[in-house]
């Protein structure tokens, strides 16, 4: 790839558009690139990697930071590279998003666009896709491509000082060995998984022991113990749950025999108590009718105490009636009292009802007279509203047609002023035709004066001395005319008279155009000046225009005012009307009104009549009951009742219970005397026997049935825990064993060897790499040096317990003696730098396929170089154009320009932008 010209607009520091032509620099061979610092000599890379790439070349600058900040607002900006690449050339163009003025004011947004020309002229304009084709075409990316074709000082000298870490992290980006790392970082990874795996199924083996038990008498349970607490080895862990398991299914045996054996005591005991059990059931029946009996004595005297009490009560129920039966005679007169209580509640809430509303209706009847009176009042104020309407409308009507008028004289006289235009304009189209005219007919007389001139010639040309002229008779002829060679033909001569002849026709369209113009303008204008002196008494239309202004302005404000007064007089007009049609209405309203006053005072005296009358009533009522309403001798009335009713229902129950005690307590006295002579006192010895043998059978069943439970629960539990045991030690020894591959191949790949070098698998590929690029770099490194330093990657770390593999030497020949290159001095960092990019740059354009980049950058750092280094690069780099690569050195050294005549030569302008050329000796 070589760039064949390069053109920037408004790019970086370069304001105006800025046209590089390379191709004056050569095919090979070193040129200059001189400028003062920050004047923009890196820029011109930035902009060939922008172009391509759609990035500048380093990290710094973002593609919205490239537009120059001095460029004039509608400069555009943009980056055009021609470029060959393989014997074709190509030509891509870029600009990056900037903010533009918009050709309807303000600002707009420009967005990025690409533009990729094929030899061929195909065109690729998509951004993203003219990067994919310019990396397809160059075979780099745009990493590649600054890493190659740029070689900056300082980047190199910090990959030249790097330590291994920092030169790992360098190099993956170089050469892409990122998926080495990811592989380091998988197997890591895996083999961390493998292990918490494994890790996991102890934890689960653990608690799978930990659910085991066994009996506090067992021999095991101080080896169960130590397995719980991991004190014991893993492979006796099975056997000892084996052992529980048959130790438990032995006890469990044992139990369940001895659980057959008290089935068939118990139901021996149960045989012998059901015999006894005979005698017994009479006692049982002896005590408990001894116990009714003690029972039914102190119910039989509490009942006969309650009978007593309730006839003395019942001596008092005869008076309750009587009483009961005088307040239920009085009861109808409680409810007319009740009545007339309510009547008067009812005429009472009227009345406060009534005598509001007829204060209400007599106030508004006292405004509605007063409204009427108001009424009349206007009516007699608004009398001449109707005729003041009419006047305010006939002056809006005049002064609307006056300001028409005014408006369609000031149209005409902007017709007027068109008109002039137009026959201005055809004024200068018949001069102008005119003057062609003249022209054509003074070419079409000079050209019939030469073609007739030149017919004399032929005539002359057949003239002999003494013979006669056919046109004059001379026989003598001292002066012929002579042919001039350049005449007209006939033909070219016939066109000059039809140009003639057209001309004249044009010019006298143009003049009947400009004569027909004027007469509409002196038509139209004398028709104004008629209208003007009756509208404006200004006959002068030069003064016109200046009068129409100031009378439609006053006509204009006489309208506006006249409008507001014809709005003003047509609502009072309005307000008249509706007074007036209001005042009929207002007056029937009153009358209607006094009416209903009148009526509704009568209604409020009977109402107070009424209410007067209940009132009396009442209070002679409430003299004469003994209660203050019928609500409190109803519930006197019930109360009497009820004590009655409840003094009969006493007695009756106290005879009813009385009778029942005492033929219970009689029946139980029979049943004791009975049952008495029943019993036989021999046999409950041998029934409290049989119970308590029965009773300690039952109890040994019970707990030999408890103990067959819980024996069965720990067996199931120690089978689960032992089948949970097994499974998690046959998946634990498979995975330990690819734990151990893993962690192998893991400790291998990240360098985690025990005692060996800490090389990793990235940094091993890394190691290939940097001695391939070592290789290409002492070429020249031994070169600019003469022969003196040559870089060493250094074999082995100081220790196992750090990265190594990257670690660089340099290699003295003068002594023999390998050292850090830490040691060398400014000028020798540089050339060891240099000699390293140089490398780097070609080991890049190797395993990028045999890419080939024809122009290289190299930027800054011969300014620590003394005279004999800086002769020995310029040597070595000068080699490099000796093929066919072009190598542009940016610098501002003094030296540099001395030695390299071809030139780009970058200069800063006073108002801070930057200018570019190209210098050739």
């Amino acid at each position: 790839m070589r760039p064949i010209t390069l053109v920037l607009s408004a790019f970086g520091p370069y304001a105006g558009e800025t046209r590089l032509d390379f191709s004056l620099l050569g095919e090979k061979g070193l040129y200059l690139i001189a400028g003062d610092t920050g004047a923009g000599k890196t820029m011109l890379f930035d902009a060939i990697s922008f172009a391509l790439y759609g990035e500048p070349s380093g990290g710094n600058r973002e593609p919205s930071m490239l537009r120059c900040r001095f460029a004039a607002p509608e400069t555009p900006t943009f980056v055009e590279l021609t470029f060959r690449c393989r014997g074709q050339d190509y030509t891509v163009r870029r600009n990056p998003e900037y903010r533009r003025p918009s050709r309807r004011g303000g600002e707009t947004v420009q967005r990025a666009e690409a533009v990729l020309t094929y030899p061929d002229g195909n065109v690729v304009t998509r951004t993203k896709e003219v990067t994919g084709r310019v990396r397809d075409i160059l075979g780099v990316d745009r990493e590649q491509f600054a890493q190659v074709a740029m070689i900056a000082q300082g980047d190199f000298l910090k990959l030249l000082l790097a330590p291994t870490e920092q030169r790992i992290a360098i190099f993956r980006q170089i050469f892409n060995t990122s998926r080495y790392q990811a592989l380091q970082n998988a197997l890591k990874d895996a083999a961390a998984a493998e292990g918490r795996a494994c890790e996991e199924l102890r934890a689960e083996m653990r608690q799978a022991v930990q659910g085991a038990s066994c009996g506090e008498d067992s021999p095991n349970a101080a080896r169960l113990s130590q397995a719980q607490e991991e004190r014991l080895p893993e492979e006796e862990i099975e056997p000892l749950l084996g052992e529980l398991i048959r130790a438990d299914e032995e006890r469990q045996a044992r139990a369940q025999a001895r659980m057959g054996e008290l089935e068939r005591e118990i139901a021996a005991r149960n045989a012998e108590i059901a015999v006894l059990l005979e005698a017994e059931k009479v006692r049982a029946e002896f005590a408990a009718a001894q116990q009714d009996l003690a029972e039914a004595e102190p119910k039989r005297a509490a009942a006969e105490e309650a009978l007593r009490l309730a006839r003395q009560a019942q001596s008092s129920a005869g008076d309750w009636r009587r009483e009961s039966a005088a307040l239920t005679a009085l009861l109808p007169q409680f409810r007319q009292l009740a009545a007339d209580r309510d009547a008067l509640k009812a005429a009472e809430t009227e009345l406060e009802t009534l005598r509001p509303l007829a204060q209400q209706r007599a106030q508004k009847l006292a405004e509605r007279e007063a409204y009427l009176e108001n009424g009349k009042k206007q009516l007699a104020e608004l009398a001449g509203a109707g005729a003041e309407w009419e006047r305010a409308l006939a002056q809006t009507n005049a002064l609307t047609q006056a300001d028409g008028q005014l408006e369609a004289l000031e149209k005409d006289l902007r017709a007027l002023d068109e008109l002039a235009r137009q026959e201005r304009e055809a004024a200068q189209k018949y001069l102008h035709e005119r003057a062609a005219e003249r022209e054509k007919q003074d070419i079409f007389a000079r050209m019939n004066r030469a073609f007739l001139d030149e017919q004399a010639g032929v005539l002359a040309a057949t003239l002999k001395e003494g013979e006669p002229c056919p046109v004059c008779g001379a026989r003598s002829h001292p002066h012929p005319a002579a042919l001039s060679g350049c005449a007209p033909t006939e033909a070219e001569l016939e066109a000059a008279s039809a140009a003639a002849d057209e001309a004249r026709t044009r010019a006298t369209r143009s003049s009947e155009a400009a004569g027909r113009l004027k007469g509409q303008r002196e038509a139209l204008q004398n028709a104004l000046a008629q209208r003007s002196e009756a509208l404006l008494s200004c006959g002068d239309l030069s003064r016109a225009k200046e009068a129409l202004a100031t009378r439609m302005a006053e006509v204009r404000a006489q309208l506006r005012e006249a409008k507001r007064q014809e709005e003003a007089a047509r609502e009072r007009e309005e307000r008249r009307k509706k007074v007036s049609d209001g005042i009929p209405v207002l007056e029937a309203q009153i009358a209607a009104a006094r009416d209903r006053l009148l009526k509704e005072r009568a209604d409020l005296a009977a109402q107070e009549a009424h209410a007067e009358a209940l009132r009396g009533r009442s209070a002679a009522a409430s003299a004469q009951l003994p209660y203050a309403d019928e609500a409190a001798a109803r519930a006197r009335v019930e109360a009497l009742n009820a004590q009655a009713e409840a003094a009969e229902a006493a007695l009756k129950k106290a005879q009813d219970e009385q009778r029942s005690c005492a033929g219970q307590a009689l029946r139980a006295q029979e049943r004791v005397e009975v049952l008495r002579a029943r019993l036989r006192p021999e046999r409950e010895a041998a029934l409290l026997a049989a119970q308590e043998q029965l009773a300690r059978a039952t109890e040994e069943r019970e707990a030999i049935s408890a103990q067959i439970r819980s024996t069965a629960v720990r067996l199931d539990r120690n089978c689960a825990a032992r089948e949970r045991f097994l499974r998690g030690w046959e998946t634990l020894r498979a995975r330990e064993k690819r734990y151990a591959q893993l962690r192998a191949l893991s400790n291998t790949a990240n360098g985690a060897l025990s005692g060996q070098e800490k090389i990793m698998l990235e940094t091993y590929v890394q190691m290939r790499c940097f001695d391939r690029i070592l290789l290409r770099a002492n070429q020249r490194l031994l070169a600019m040096t003469g022969g003196r330093y040559e870089l060493r990657r250094r074999a082995a770390a100081g220790d196992n317990r750090s990265q190594s593999g990257l670690e660089l030497d340099v290699l003295d020949h003068c002594n023999g003696a390998p050292r850090s290159v830490k040691t060398l001095s400014g000028g020798e960092s540089f050339l060891a730098s240099l000699s390293l990019a140089l490398g780097l740059s070609e080991e890049i354009q190797a395993s990028a396929g045999g890419v080939r980049l024809d122009a290289m950058f190299i930027d800054e750092g011969f300014g620590s170089l003394d005279e004999e280094a800086l002769r020995q690069a310029l040597r070595v780099l000068s080699s490099l154009g000796e093929g066919d690569k072009l190598v542009g050195v940016i610098s501002h050294v003094s030296e540099l320009k001395q030695n390299i005549e071809r030139q780009i030569a970058v200069t800063r302008t006073p108002r801070g932008d930057s200018t570019a050329r190209v210098i050739l000796p």
